[in-house]
């Protein structure tokens, strides 16, 4: 028996599937009551099983969605690593036409020592 109306979904859905079995049971007690009790919240209480079985459909679906958007983004990551090794192998890692693809140059090394030396 609940003293307070519980504020969860599914909580609510059970208590409101052992309020409408107990109309139907005392439907006697009840008499053209029952009735008019029925027609209010039958629907009510459909509508709220529904509700519960598209969020947790949706929450399937959502899983889903990341889960191919984590496996699109690593197959992305690894397809342009491999692309800049690829530009890296034509160009050189110092070659400013690197900037045209958008990846940084290396300075070259051996001159900034140079220039340090200096």
């Amino acid at each position: 028996m609940a003293n307070t109306i519980p504020r969860k979904p599914e909580e609510t859905l059970a208590l409101l599937d052992q309020m409408i079995n107990g109309v139907e049971k005392n439907r006697t007690d009840l008499g053209n009551y029952a009735d008019e009790l029925l027609k209010r919240f039958v629907p009510i209480r459909d509508n709220l099983r529904a509700a519960i079985r598209k969020r947790t459909e949706t929450a399937g679906l959502a899983r889903q969605a990341t889960q191919e958007l984590h496996t699109t983004t690593r197959t992305a990551v690894q397809a342009a690593q491999q692309f800049r090794f690829l530009l890296y192998a034509q160009y050189g890692k110092q070659n400013a036409k690197l900037r045209g693809f958008g990846l940084r140059t290396l300075k070259n090394r051996w001159m900034s020592r140079k220039k340090k030396t200096d």
